[in-house]
Order: C-alpha cells, then sequence, then structure tokens
C-alpha cells in the first residue's frame, strides 16, 4: 500500500507538470484521468 501512494504521488506530481507545459492539450490530461480510473479499477 505504501508503494501504490509513492505512485499515486508521482503521478500527480507529473499530471501537473504535463498541464502546467501543454495547457492547451485537452486529449493529454482526458487520457492521463482515463489512465488512472484503469488503474483504480484494477
Amino acid at each position: 500500500m505504501k508503494q501504490y501512494g509513492l505512485f499515486k504521488t508521482i503521478f500527480g506530481l507529473g499530471l501537473l507538470v504535463i498541464m502546467a507545459r501543454f495547457p492547451e492539450t485537452i486529449d493529454s490530461i482526458a487520457n492521463m484521468i482515463s489512465l488512472l480510473t484503469t488503474i483504480r479499477g484494477q
């Protein structure tokens, strides 16, 4: 569980970086969200 929390933190930071660098690429953000839901589904 601790490792999963670390992964979530890294994922969140990566998402913030992507949003900061490419604010117009909504498709990238949507892909990240769908990826997150897939991971949470497992």
